[in-house]
């Protein structure tokens, strides 16, 4: 009997000091293990973001200016999740090649926004800046989401309340919630959240009608104030990614119905051989500092034509 108390306890032991080890590995090496989701975010975040005095990440600029001015509106792929230096994303870069033009682009984008958001700051501060061109960027998963996508988030075979304790504390804990989840959906047990969100865009659901309706509102808006109103759609860079492209090209003809800008990324991106460079990495589709020079270079082309 004391043996196998001896065994129990001593297994617990190496247990233990095993995920306190882990814990720690991958607090150390946090955004090469995790990307840049999850818990490994915040480390991202506090080691390079510093917002400026309207609480982005980009330089301070004036309401008023002598040069011309581009807005940039959107969520963590504008906002540069995943980037040392906001220099390099797309809407700094984009400014760098309108220079000549007397342009200068300004961005107004959080992590987690949607259209809603975009809307909102447009009229709260975005109008300030008195802009002649405003840029909103998509990505696929700021349509709305019905209850049942949003608990395919992330799947955890413990109680909500302690998964979620755990989440917000563990680095581990995110590791092993990551890979749980996409086992499970190459077993097929579970759904995709990316493929369920496509789905509702092609089968014209009604959160997808509320995108839609919002879109249309901030072009509206945008041309009662004569402003060019461009909609970016930035691509789910993946092996499978017909679903999406069909998605992407729906939303695309939707839009250009009523007559709103468009460009659509995938139409650019997927065929590409180096696509897989042009994000951070396999765990994390934000676009890398390739991906968003590129993005700036086809806009700047677009604007030109224009």
């Amino acid at each position: 009997m004391k043996r196998k108390i001896f065994i129990f306890f001593s297994l617990l032991i190496t247990l233990i000091i095993a995920i306190i080890i882990c814990e720690i590995f991958f607090r150390i090496f946090p955004e090469k293990i995790l990307g840049k989701g999850g818990i490994a975010f915040n480390s991202w975040y506090k080691k390079y973001v510093s917002l400026n005095n309207e609480g982005f990440w980009d330089y301070n600029y004036e309401y008023n200016s002598d040069k011309k001015t581009i807005l940039v509106i959107g969520d963590s792929f504008s906002f540069g999740h995943g980037l040392n230096n906001f220099k390099n994303t797309y809407a700094k870069q984009l400014e760098k090649l309108m220079s000549n033009d007397n342009y200068r682009v300004i961005n107004l984008s959080k992590c987690g926004w949607d259209m809603s958001n975009a809307y909102d700051i447009l009229l709260k501060k975005g109008i300030k800046y008195k802009p002649q061109i405003v840029i909103c960027q998509f990505y696929l998963n700021d349509i709305p989401a019905n209850e049942y996508i949003k608990k395919l988030r992330y799947h955890s075979p413990f109680p909500k309340n302690i998964h979620n304790y755990l989440f917000n504390k563990s680095y581990f804990y995110n590791f092993i919630i990551f890979t749980y989840n996409y086992i499970k959906e190459i077993l097929g047990l579970k759904e995709n959240f990316n493929q369920a969100q496509a789905e509702l865009i092609l089968n014209n659901s009604e959160q997808y009608q509320l995108f839609l309706e919002l879109v249309i509102k901030t072009k509206n808006f945008c041309k009662e104030q004569n402003i060019d109103f461009i909609y970016i759609l930035w691509p789910v860079i993946t092996k499978n990614y017909v679903k999406f492209s069909k998605a992407y090209k729906k939303i695309e003809e939707d839009l250009l119905k009523e007559k709103i800008n468009v460009i659509n990324l995938d139409n650019y991106f997927q065929e590409r051989k180096d696509k897989n460079d042009l994000i951070l990495s396999v765990r994390d589709v934000h676009p890398s500092v390739k991906g968003h020079k590129l993005t700036s270079e086809i806009i700047f082309k677009y604007l030109k034509r224009k």
